[in-house]
Formats: C-alpha cells, sequence, structure tokens
C-alpha cells in the first residue's frame, strides 16, 4: 500500500518547518518537552486529518495551531498532578496567543539555539541537543555523530531536558554584550 501523498507533505512540512514550529510553542508555553510531545501529537493529526480533508493552504500555521492545541490538552490531562500547578496559567496564555509573524518566528528559533547551547549543558549534551531540537535526527542518527549508542543519547537528551527545566533556562536571546562568547560557545 503507497502512502497519501498528504503524509509526503506532513513529513516534508515538519522536517522544513518543525524547528520553527517547536520554537515558537516553546516560547509560548515555556517547556521544551511539553512543545515536543505537543509538536508530535499535532504531526500525527495531520497525518490523519490531511488525507480526508486535504493540504490546507498553510500548513505550518496549521501544524502550529494545533500544536497549540494539543499542548492544551495535554495540561488538561496532567492538571490533577500536584506539581502542575501553573496549568490553568499556560493554558490562559496559550489560548489567547496569536500566531507570530516572521520575524518572530526568527527570534524564537535564536532563543531555541540559545538554550541548545547554554553553558550549563555539556558539549556533547549542546550538540545532541541541537542536532534532535533543530535538525530533527533521530537519537540513533545523533548517536552514530557522536559515537555513542541510541540508548546513551536518548539518557543525554532526557537529562538535557531535565537540566533545562530544573535550572530554570530562560527562553530568551541573552543581552547584546555577551554574544561574542554566545557565538563562540555555539559555534564551538
Amino acid at each position: 500500500m503507497t502512502p497519501h501523498p498528504a503524509h509526503d507533505t506532513v513529513a516534508e512540512t515538519v522536517r522544513i518547518e518543525g524547528a520553527r514550529i517547536l520554537a515558537t510553542l516553546i516560547r509560548t508555553i515555556g517547556d521544551v518537552q511539553l512543545a515536543e510531545d505537543a509538536v508530535q501529537e499535532a504531526s500525527l493529526a495531520a497525518l490523519g486529518a490531511w488525507p480526508v480533508t486535504g493540504v490546507p493552504p498553510q500548513p505550518r500555521a496549521w501544524l502550529t495551531v494545533t500544536a497549540r492545541r494539543k499542548a492544551i490538552d495535554i495540561l488538561r490531562r496532567e492538571r490533577a498532578r500536584p506539581d502542575k500547578e501553573r496549568d490553568g496559567l499556560m493554558m490562559m496564555e496559550l489560548s489567547g496567543s496569536d500566531i507570530p509573524p516572521d520575524e518572530v518566528v526568527h527570534d524564537d528559533l535564536l532563543r531555541l539555539i540559545f538554550i541548545c547551547c547554554h553553558p550549563a549543558l555539556s558539549p556533547p549534551t549542546r550538540i545532541a541537543l541541537a542536532l534532535r531540537t533543530l535538525c530533527g535526527l533521530t537519537p540513533a542518527q545523533i548517536g552514530g555523530v557522536l559515537l555513542t549508542t541510541e540508548v546513551a543519547t536518548t539518557k543525554r537528551l532526557t537529562r538535557a531536558r531535565q537540566k533545562i527545566a530544573a535550572a530554570h533556562i530562560p527562553y530568551r536571546v541573552p543581552a547584546e554584550e555577551s554574544w561574542p562568547g554566545d557565538f563562540q560557545r555555539c559555534a564551538g
């Protein structure tokens, strides 16, 4: 059985626009893991919907809005958990936000780059997180690049996300005077 052409469009949109969608969602909700989960669920929703309804005129916008709604759904499901007190506030913020213009999306990507290259993370972890988050590589592919196993890479990525959350690493572009060192760290 051959896949529906809409499935190829979903895959291509996620491959090309996935980092932008993820960056926008992280800016909106402030939680890397939740944003990744919501983007995955939105991609699955697109795989189910687009073959039936057709590919929307703006696939990235559709995926962004759907991912935002999926994030709200995830937060609602987890509302009963005692350590999720901020859910109500986050849901209100999410439901009132619009799709940002392209300039904001580029800023979101820059913020995401700075999170991936934060000095609290080790250099191999920065590389793994950037390859996963910005480039969409699988843990197996990243393991091949870093000469580690898929399991080790998955654990490294999980620890990185936990460290970002625990350290409350801000989702922002650093002050301009720190850019030379920040750019060196991101490039090095």
